[in-house]
């Protein structure tokens, strides 16, 4: 299977999470400091996001399936952020209600690692036929899943939400190529 999971038991790890770490769970009422450091994030804010618009986010491959295919009505409702760190390195982070029920899919074509963190929510995400284990729950009782994936061959990627549910998520996606300018 050209998609390989590590570090799948990442329970421990964010089941650790204690009194000061809490408070980085809870939303931030206006974008404050921050996310002011990371450069065009406080251009960012909250605000809904149709199906060109995530498309456009997304970039090229990648097909949204909407029931009954509502595609002029606003998808979702929050921050959606990608942003290029460096060359091999990207940032994707969200805070978003999903207003439509959605599916999103692609074949993720290069070799990368994925670094996967859902902070909230339960979209059910499969890469392959593997189904990734990140059901964060819902507040006040979500617990953090952390999720590292190898994708070593062009692979199938999968996204399915509920309307009305929220996902708070950070991905940081790592190239052969980060990996060779780093050393």
């Amino acid at each position: 299977n050209p998609v390989k999971l590590l570090f799948a038991q990442t329970r421990k790890m964010f089941d650790s999470t204690n009194s000061e770490t809490q408070s980085l769970l809870e939303p931030e009422p206006a974008l404050g400091p921050r996310y002011a450091e990371l450069p065009g994030w406080q251009d960012k804010r909250s605000r809904q996001i149709n199906a060109a618009d995530l498309e456009n986010r997304l970039g090229e491959g990648f097909q949204l399936a909407l029931p009954g295919n509502n595609r002029s009505s606003p998808l979702m409702e929050g921050v959606f952020y990608i942003r290029s760190l460096r060359e091999g390195m990207s940032l994707h982070c969200t805070d978003i209600v999903h207003l439509q029920a959605l599916t999103t899919r692609a074949v993720m074509q290069d070799k990368c690692i994925k670094i996967m963190l859902r902070l909230e929510g339960g979209a059910r995400v499969r890469m392959g036929d593997c189904c990734l284990p990140l059901e964060a729950g819902d507040r006040p009782c979500a617990r953090p899943k952390g999720l590292v994936v190898c994708l070593n061959a062009p692979e199938e990627f999968e996204r399915q939400c509920e309307a009305g549910t929220r996902q708070r998520m950070v991905v940081v996606t790592l190239s052969p190529h980060w990996f060779e300018s780093a050393a």
